[in-house]
Formats: structure tokens, C-alpha cells, sequence
């Protein structure tokens, strides 16, 4: 049996990027996979929810989310205890420029206890957004996306 770990989460609006990789009983199997296939709505909700909690950490009022998105999550898992950190990617749109602002948020743990709150560890609500978006990251590459199937029993 193993365990799957998700490392990073892109989504371009058009294409999705996943990076994962699997412990087997005596190696490590990375995979990555890259697709314009369009995601089901729970995975576009997912990633859209990371924008008020992302704009609330960088101390952005709500005015700046216009034409500001999140593109990105990088997670890492740590050796000790295995609680996971992560970087959100934004991007923001500027006028007069081919080019947006890319923005990341500083690294954050996972908070274990009641003690690991405040700074470097990130909040329930962003806790709970990573929780979400990586659950629909193992759906989309277990083929769930936007198109039915004729096959499934239950949508």
C-alpha cells in the first residue's frame, strides 16, 4: 500500500499541474501530471477559496482582488513529525504591463497543538482550504473532471 503526497497544486484557468509522489514498500515514485482538461467546479472552488484567506495574510484590503487570483499551492511534509507547510502563488493583474505581480506567501506550518498559533503557522480556515483543494487534487487525477461519465453511478 502506499501513501500519496502532493507537492504542488498549479492552475493556469487552462491547464492544471500536479506533482505527487507515492512511498511503495522499498522506493519513492514521483509523478507529475499536466492537463488542459477542465477541472470539475469543486476543484475551481477549491482553488478560488484560497483568495480572501491568501489577500487577508499579505494584509491586502479586499479593493486589491480585483484581478487577483491564486495560481499556485506548494506543500511539503516534514520528516519529523510529517505535519505539512505551504507557499500559496497568487498573481495580480497590473495595468501598463504584459506581465502580472506574482506574489507568494511566506511558508507556514501546520499548527499540532494549541501552542503552534500566530507566526509561521497558518490558520484553521487555510488549514481547511488545503485540506479541500487536496482532496480535489486526488480526485482530478483519478479522473474526476468537469465532463460526466457515463459509468459513475452518482455525479
Amino acid at each position: 500500500m502506499s501513501s500519496m503526497q502532493i507537492t504542488k497544486i498549479k492552475f493556469s484557468g487552462m491547464k492544471i499541474e500536479i506533482v505527487w509522489s507515492e512511498e511503495g514498500h522499498r522506493a519513492t515514485i514521483d509523478h507529475s501530471l499536466s492537463s488542459f482538461d477542465v477541472p470539475h467546479p469543486d476543484f475551481v472552488s477549491a482553488f478560488t477559496a484560497f483568495k480572501p484567506l491568501v489577500l487577508d495574510l499579505l494584509e491586502l484590503d479586499a479593493a486589491y482582488g480585483h484581478d487577483f487570483r491564486v495560481t499556485g499551492v506548494s506543500v511539503n511534509y516534514e520528516e519529523k513529525d510529517s505535519r505539512k507547510g505551504l507557499v500559496v502563488t497568487s498573481q495580480k493583474k497590473l495595468a501598463g504591463t504584459n506581465a502580472p505581480l506574482v506574489l507568494n506567501t511566506p511558508h507556514l506550518r501546520e499548527p499540532t497543538s494549541d501552542k503552534d498559533e500566530g507566526t509561521g503557522f497558518y490558520s484553521g480556515d487555510l488549514g481547511d482550504a488545503l485540506t479541500r483543494l487536496l482532496g480535489e487534487a486526488v480526485r482530478f487525477i483519478a479522473g474526476h473532471r468537469a465532463q460526466g461519465n457515463l459509468f459513475d453511478k452518482a455525479a
